[in-house]
């Protein structure tokens, strides 16, 4: 198997995951706002505003290089961008400003640039190793490092959405508040 088939193959499982991790959210769960942090809803418009946003640097933004970048990095990317013990500011780019109305809508527009993201790399001719964009977190990163950031991405974020659904439910719990349903979201 090569690096492309693997990274279309992790593309497919961290879009699941992600939406394995909203399976049961109600709108109005997704909306609510746990003591700290982001609401479930907030959560996937960041996941959907940064695969967008990744995919457009990809896309337009990258640049041919003669040498690949060092492939350590690509070990360690794979090992944080999915860790949630290790926070990460989002960046300005990629903050949550009510874009989407629902749940539904922010997982609509994930999966639409998931699925382009895939049809990309599916189709793309250039060595990932051999093209540099910029990441607006850690700077000067290959097309193949993106990509494992984009693989990692929605995976720390279904972690997210776990925490804060759990937060919810002990919210709620005391309240005597309905927790997650068995639906689907949206």
């Amino acid at each position: 198997m090569n690096d492309r088939h693997q990274l279309l193959e992790k593309l497919n499982s961290g879009r699941d995951e992600f939406l394995a991790s909203l399976n049961g959210v109600t709108e109005e769960q997704a909306a609510a706002k746990p003591v700290t942090g982001w609401s479930i809803l907030e959560c996937a418009e960041h996941v959907a505003i940064g695969e967008e946003n990744l995919l457009r640097r990809l896309m337009e933004q990258s640049t041919p290089t003669d040498r690949e970048m060092s492939r350590q990095r690509e070990a360690l990317i794979v090992a944080r961008a999915a860790d949630r013990g290790r926070k990460a500011p989002a960046p300005e780019v990629a903050l949550p400003h009510g874009r989407f109305a629902t749940l539904s809508d922010a997982v609509e527009s994930f999966c639409r640039s998931r699925a382009q993201t895939i049809a990309y790399i599916a189709s793309c001719q250039d060595d990932l190793r051999r093209i540099t964009m910029d990441h607006p977190l850690i700077g000067a990163v290959s097309g193949q490092e993106m990509i494992l950031i984009m693989i990692g991405h929605p995976l720390r974020h279904a972690g997210q959405v776990r925490e804060i659904a759990r937060a919810l439910a002990e919210l709620t719990a005391g309240a005597g508040l309905p927790a997650k349903s068995n639906g689907n979201p949206g």
